[in-house]
């Protein structure tokens, strides 16, 4: 037991400085005025196109990720989340068109789900319900602070250091790459961590991803929020579309 132990808190270190290093990133703001000023990206493509892809993606990818649990144990899930990270913010710092910010937010949508949503399930199958709240406290935790970090960092580099905000996209891309090479590294641990386990049916394996999200009330309501604006960028397009059809800049002879 006590073994057992040992190697259930040396999976939550080797979890939680992944998160750190993960969670090392420029915030929103950032990334907006990034796209605006620096990649040339219209105001309108940016909250209406761009944004929007990481929404619809995430409940895709959401409804995949349940389908697909069993087989992945979760840990898998994780480190292709990490490969899609790297991806992503590589596409943020090098891309230059916006189609390829649109799959950036689509593919964040993708790491999103790995990282909120196998994480907890992972360490779920790991501690028991007791240690489980204490150790995806200390997880969550270290992702919260770390951002929150990140995003003033972010703010006192440009503001001290260098105003060009090449840098900050450059450290958020190699830290991902930072993270994906220690995951791998320690990859064998995390293996044998649920290699004891019994991954049940279905059924089963859908109470368990979802245990974490009934749990929390901010969760649920993050995905409702998401759901919500799916449909009303849905609904925003199509109404958007009409109007382009029958404007009357469209219409060269209009009478009553």
């Amino acid at each position: 037991t006590n073994n057992m132990e040992a190697r259930s808190k040396k999976i939550l270190l080797i979890v939680c400085i992944f998160t750190i290093i993960s969670s090392i990133r420029p915030s929103t703001p950032h990334l907006t005025k990034w796209y605006h000023d620096y990649k040339h990206q219209s105001d309108n493509d940016i909250n209406n196109t761009i944004y929007p892809r990481y929404a619809n993606f995430y409940c895709i990818t959401l409804i995949l990720a349940l389908i697909l649990s069993e087989k992945s144990k979760y840990w898998t899930g994780i480190l292709l989340g990490s490969f899609i990270s790297i991806t992503c913010r590589g596409i943020i710092l090098y891309g230059e068109t916006r189609e390829q910010f649109e799959v950036t937010e689509a593919l964040y949508g993708v790491t999103h789900v790995a990282f909120f949503m196998f994480m907890p399930s992972f360490l779920f199958k790991i501690f028991d319900s007791v240690a489980y709240q204490k150790a995806i406290s200390v997880q969550r935790a270290c992702r919260d602070f770390f951002q929150v970090v990140s995003f003033v960092g972010g703010d006192i580099i440009l503001n001290f250091v260098d105003s060009d905000m090449t840098l900050l996209f450059k450290i958020s891309f190699y830290t991902s790459i930072i993270a994906c090479v220690w995951l791998l590294g320690n990859i064998n641990q995390l293996k044998q961590s649920v290699s004891h386990v019994q991954f049940g049916s279905f059924t089963q394996d859908w109470k368990d991803f979802t245990r974490d999200v009934t749990r929390n009330v901010d969760i649920a309501a993050g995905l409702i929020v998401i759901l919500i604006s799916c449909v009303l960028d849905f609904y925003d397009n199509f109404y958007s579309s009409i109007y382009d059809e029958i404007s009357p800049s469209k219409i060269n002879d209009f009478s009553g």
